[in-house]
């Protein structure tokens, strides 16, 4: 989408590189939050605190020991592993705390919810393929539109994986997705 001008297929492999190295950490970020809401709601602000620092000094260790090895791509690694940490530390801390219980008859719902998402994932790969393979993607239209339809495909996929699994069902996620607009 982006290549044009200055910015050609090389800059495009490393910012898709650099890319796929933070969205890894792009789960333990949004845990590192929603636990954060949990000591905040028991009048606990320091905890979060101090698991965001503990984060940012991985973040910052790791880069310094992954730049010269892994340039940029090792930078971006350091942001997703200091996520986990945060979220980590969180978890232990308000498991400890009683502040924090894992329903044992959430687990089922939690595992369809992780196979939706590599099933989504593995359409969407699939789907990538069949359309690197077979479609032109020269224009900036052809991407888009290319984009666009992986997105779709996934959201569809996605959807209809929860319902064949149980987890919810589409109507019902149609309703909360427009009761939000």
């Amino acid at each position: 989408l982006f290549e044009r001008g200055a910015f050609g297929p090389r800059d495009t492999t490393a910012v898709a590189a650099a890319l796929a190295a933070i969205c890894a950490g792009l789960p333990g970020h949004v845990l590192e939050k929603v636990l954060g809401a949990i000591s905040f709601a028991h009048d606990d602000t320091r905890t979060p605190m101090y698991a965001a620092l503990a984060g940012l000094t991985v973040a910052v260790l790791g880069a310094l020991l992954l730049f010269p090895g892994y340039g940029h791509v090792g930078v971006a690694a350091a942001i997703a592993i200091s996520g986990w940490v945060g979220a980590c530390i969180l978890t232990v801390i308000l498991l400890r705390r009683r502040w924090l219980a894992l329903d044992a008859s959430r687990w089922p719902k939690l595992f369809g919810i992780v196979l939706a998402s590599g099933i989504m994932g593995v359409a969407i790969a699939g789907g990538n393929y069949l359309i690197a393979m077979n479609l032109d993607l020269a224009s900036s239209f052809a991407r888009i539109a290319a984009l666009a339809a992986l997105v779709g495909t996934g959201v569809a996929v996605y959807l209809a994986s929860l319902q064949a699994l149980g987890i919810a069902s589409i109507r019902t996620l149609i309703a909360a997705a427009k009761e939000r607009i």
